[in-house]
């Protein structure tokens, strides 16, 4: 890491914040990417943004819903360098109703890649959603926008989801 000698060293308390922060961020990251390098990317993106603006996220009521809206948001800016647009993936198999451990591996892959191909507001709410189980007005608040508006994001993205599906004969429906 270059150090800048022009720029103050961040507080304790937030060298302190970042070390046990990644834990809590990464499950998160990696469900927006999909992908361990790009979610290492984004926690540190995210955490690189925490030491820096530490004395606002300090004086913030809850400094980890602070500093999870500092990672939706900067996910759904999309101005992250980027390897690659390509989301690699394999056609998955018709699966039986007995699933044994790597079936269910290969429809978890169709799931994150079903998910992939969503815009990036759009997955950052089914995330925070389903994987995170924030209520729509906390969503709203990390998203910029309204509760309403928060269903009705999730509600198309459902929709892209289950059409997705129905076009994917071999993969089990998503129900909601």
């Amino acid at each position: 890491m270059v150090v800048n000698p022009f720029r103050p060293r961040p507080p304790e308390r937030a060298q302190e914040y970042a070390a046990t922060a990644w834990d809590r961020l990464y499950p998160v990251a990696w469900s927006l990417t999909g992908q361990h390098a790009d979610a290492e990317d984004l926690v540190q993106d995210t955490l690189a943004k925490v030491l820096t603006n530490w004395e606002r996220i300090d004086r913030a009521e809850g400094a980890d819903a602070y500093v999870r809206g500092i990672l939706v948001n900067t996910f759904m800016s999309g101005k992250r360098r980027r390897s690659s647009t390509e989301i690699p993936h394999a056609e998955p198999r018709v699966l039986d109703v007995g699933q044994d451990a790597s079936e269910q591996v290969v429809e978890r892959q169709a799931r994150w890649a079903d998910l992939a191909g969503l815009k990036p507001q759009q997955r950052a709410i089914l995330v925070l959603r389903y994987y995170e189980d924030l209520p729509d007005a906390e969503i709203a608040g990390i998203i910029g926008t309204s509760p309403a508006n928060v269903r009705v994001i999730a509600h198309r993205a459902l929709a892209v989801l289950r059409t997705q599906a129905e076009h994917q004969p071999s993969q089990v429906g998503i129900s909601g």
